[in-house]
């Protein structure tokens, strides 16, 4: 699975497709759900990247379906979220929302409950109290060390 990922990352699309439909062949042969929500799921990254979005939805909520029965719950958590692309690729905003909430419910309930260091990986830093007071700093969101409040903004 992780040479498939290595190959779409390099941008050999062939390659990753090759090794997609390896690991369904060998997952339908052997009846490893694991190895075939695998191939679904790189194979659904393919067909987002490279042909419909379509094709892609069914690839990936048959992998989301897989691995949620298994439970394999990052491969859930990582299939549900490029199931969002997908949705965001036809122009369904609400739904992509929706089903990037359930990536991340999936993260902070099953994957991060497992691993208790999954804590450190909240994107938002805590904010610094004020010594005087004991409140936040500021009343704002709190921003990555760097950013300033025009960040993105043209």
């Amino acid at each position: 699975m992780q040479i498939g990922w290595l190959h779409v990352v390099r941008g050999s699309f062939a390659a990753a497709n090759e090794r997609s439909q390896e690991l369904l062949r060998v997952g339908q042969e052997t009846s490893d759900r694991h190895i075939l929500a695998w191939g679904l799921t790189l194979r659904g990254t393919l067909a987002q990247l490279t042909r419909s979005a379509d094709q892609a939805v069914a690839d990936l909520e048959h992998a989301v379906e897989l691995s949620q029965a298994i439970p394999d719950h990052a491969n859930a958590a990582q299939a549900t979220a490029l199931l969002e692309r997908c949705h965001l690729r036809q122009g369904d905003t609400a739904r992509a929302l929706s089903v990037l909430d359930a990536a991340a419910r999936i993260v902070r309930e099953r994957v991060c409950g497992a691993w208790r260091s999954c804590k450190r990986l909240s994107p938002w830093p805590k904010p610094r109290s004020s010594p005087s007071s004991g409140r936040p700093e500021s009343s704002g969101p709190t921003r990555w060390p760097g950013l300033s409040a025009s960040a993105g903004t043209h």
